[in-house]
């Protein structure tokens, strides 16, 4: 039996956060829009479920934030950071940030399925269907095979839009990336009962984790999702993410962090990709957003916000290329390599020296010490600031402020008691 085909103007491939996005923008323009996702909605993904600021602003720029707030997310004004050895600071968004800025926690099984609803309702179709084939004529993508519950598809699209997240396997698979691919590892896992429980973003960088971090994402009064991440290439250890998991849930009991926390679901790992821009991520007639470029906050391990951002951009570069009749989508890695290559090398920089013990104690510290350097750090890590702020002849010389003799002492007691 010959299988159907289609030939939509865009297809989507991938229905997450990037991929949806730039669904509802192409949809909203007025063109036709097919998304293939593999798995049936509502569907879950492993994921810390922060949404920053900055996706907050994506999110209202679609016209979606009513309705993720109407879904349940949780509203969190402030983040607070725990150092290796015990120094720890809160700060609100709104202080570092001005006014009518915050963030939120919703699960990605709603989170998802809110953003492709929305980009159905602007017009673009959705088909449960996993991709198996890619056809290529020279840069370009004839057609796409896919797999559906009712039989093969193919597909000759127009443009090809790849949303596939962490899946590097697909990525290999299909021609658009090689070569080996740095990540990240992490875990995580959803628990209830959870008390105390602060209403922040709370990030700890505890010395057995390090460079690494742990995290507490409320996700309702009592409950929250919890995890960490680890990079192998500074963390050597054979442990399983999920035995890290668990370790940093026994720390925080430990610790009195959290007095009670009982877990919920079963621990979940997963890559996290941060190596934007190692790899081409546009040509004839594709893009690549999202996870699936790198484009995860090498500091945060959060990508939600910029898988929004690159979406919307992608649309908007294919709409234009539309247009003006342009050959290729080169614009759009431009514009990418503009506005994240420096940022990310930079925050990998940061990522990798002040997130040692004793430094990050000393940093947070000095956050405490001076509003300068806790706006700077806020503005860096939530990706509103180039990390060469951290440059700045203020900011250098209010890190070199020397260190009280008493400081010292008590961090390398610490140190030494570990």
């Amino acid at each position: 039996m010959t299988p159907q085909t289609l030939r939509p103007e865009i297809l989507v491939v991938g229905a997450g956060p990037g991929g949806s996005a730039a669904a509802w923008a192409l949809a909203r323009a007025g063109l036709d829009v097919l998304v293939a996702d593999a798995r049936a909605f509502p569907r879950d993904k492993t994921c810390g479920d922060g949404l920053t600021p900055m996706a907050v602003e994506s999110l209202r720029q679609m016209g979606l934030l009513e309705g993720v707030l109407a879904a349940g997310a949780t509203r969190v004004e402030d983040l607070s950071l725990t150092a290796p050895l015990g120094v720890r600071i809160r700060v609100s968004f709104e202080e570092s940030m001005g006014p009518g800025h915050f963030a939120l926690v919703l699960p990605r099984l709603t989170l998802d399925h809110l953003l492709v609803e929305h980009a159905c309702a602007a017009g673009a179709r959705l088909l449960e269907g996993r991709v198996v084939e890619m056809a290529w004529r020279d840069d370009a993508i004839a057609a796409v095979r896919v797999e559906t519950p009712a039989g093969d598809l193919i597909v000759e699209p127009g443009h090809v839009v790849v949303a596939v997240g962490a899946n590097i396997g697909f990525l290999r698979r299909h021609g658009l990336l090689a070569g080996k691919v740095p990540v990240m590892r992490a875990a995580r896992a959803y628990f209830s009962d959870v008390r105390p429980l602060e209403m922040s973003y709370g990030f700890f960088f505890t010395p057995r984790l390090a460079p690494g971090y742990g995290w507490v994402f409320p996700t309702g009064p009592e409950s929250a999702n919890v995890g960490v991440a680890v990079s192998p290439v500074y963390f050597p250890s054979k442990r399983s993410t999920a035995a890290l998991l668990d370790g940093f849930v026994g720390w925080l009991k430990r610790r009195g962090v959290v007095a009670s926390a009982s877990r919920e679901s079963a621990i979940k790992g997963y890559p996290i990709r941060t190596d934007f821009p190692s790899h081409r991520v546009a040509g004839r007639n594709w893009v690549i957003v999202g996870e699936a470029t790198g484009l995860v906050n090498p500091i945060t391990g959060e990508g939600i916000d910029l898988a929004l951002r690159s979406g919307l951009l992608a649309a908007e570069v294919v709409r234009a290329g539309l247009r003006s009749g342009a050959e290729s989508h080169a614009a759009y890695e431009a514009a990418l390599r503009k506005d994240y290559a420096g940022r990310f090398l930079g925050l990998r920089i940061c990522r990798n020296l002040f997130m040692l013990p004793i430094v990050m104690d000393y940093f947070v510290w000095q956050m405490k010490q001076h509003r300068f350097i806790r706006e700077a750090v806020v503005l860096i890590t939530q990706g509103y600031e180039h990390p060469r702020r951290v440059l700045h002849p203020l900011f250098v010389l209010l890190m070199l402020i020397p260190l009280s003799p008493r400081f010292v002492a008590t961090r390398l007691r610490r140190l030494a008691s570990r």
